[in-house]
């Protein structure tokens, strides 16, 4: 099932609800989510990213389980590397799912839910706007401050100057001047086969400055679950 087509926009809002019928276990393991590039009539649609959910993953079998559920949460979604080109993209099978993608494309907000019972009739239906508030709040962020050091790069296999970049999401790669690359700088022989680059004592460091949602609710959270299990765990052994 597909979703409209929202056009001129690169943050798409489609706030639509799918139904989709199917039996639990499923032989299909896995929900497939697929971003296409509406092209015109005369040409086939883009594939941007695709990425898939396991649905025992989100799932757990007993009388203390359930069916699968998740989110509301953010995907993430990876492809091809980035860049134009007018021929077709030799790493077109990264974009369908067919291989692991390895460049951030960005990401969709989606929510599942399995419920028991008759197929709606509709296919597809706008979400109420109750839902779209409850999940407004998943979207208020919070800045964050990526930190990263560099101690050693060896076994470099070419002499020519070279440089290391850090991202996260479209953060550190998109901004030139965002203090996300080390210097660049030409490798030394090692003495036997291949090159290292002489930082010394003066290591590389990058700084980036990014905004994600605010999921500390969550964390804190987790983590208490996780020291409740620790100290039963312990409880036990004693």
């Amino acid at each position: 099932e597909e979703t409209q087509v929202e056009n001129e926009t690169q943050n798409p809002e489609w706030n639509k609800q799918i139904n989709i019928g199917y039996k639990f276990p499923s032989i299909s393991e896995r929900v497939r989510i697929q971003v296409k590039d509406k092209d015109n009539i005369l040409s086939a649609d883009d594939f941007i990213c695709t990425s898939f959910i396991n649905l025992y993953d989100i799932s757990a079998p007993g009388d203390y389980g359930f069916l699968p559920t998740f989110g509301p949460c953010y995907v993430n979604v990876y492809a091809s590397p980035c860049g134009f080109s007018f021929f077709t993209d030799k790493y077109e099978d990264m974009n369908k799912g067919l291989c692991a993608g390895v460049a951030y494309r960005g990401r969709v907000l989606l929510e599942i839910e399995t419920h028991i019972g008759i197929l709606p009739k509709e296919k597809s239906e706008v979400i109420t706007v109750d839902h779209q508030r409850k999940v407004e709040r998943i979207k208020d962020r919070k800045k964050y401050v990526l930190l990263g050091v560099f101690h050693s790069a060896s076994m470099i296999q070419t002499t020519d100057a070279v440089e290391f970049e850090v991202s996260i999401g479209n953060y550190g790669k998109l901004d030139k001047d965002a203090g996300s690359a080390t210097h660049s700088a030409k490798p030394l022989y090692d003495g036997t086969a291949y090159y290292f680059v002489a930082w010394d004592n003066k290591k590389p460091h990058i700084v980036i400055e990014n905004n994600w949602e605010d999921c500390s609710y969550r964390i804190n959270a987790l983590n208490v679950l996780c020291n409740i299990a620790d100290d039963l765990v312990s409880v036990v052994q004693c």
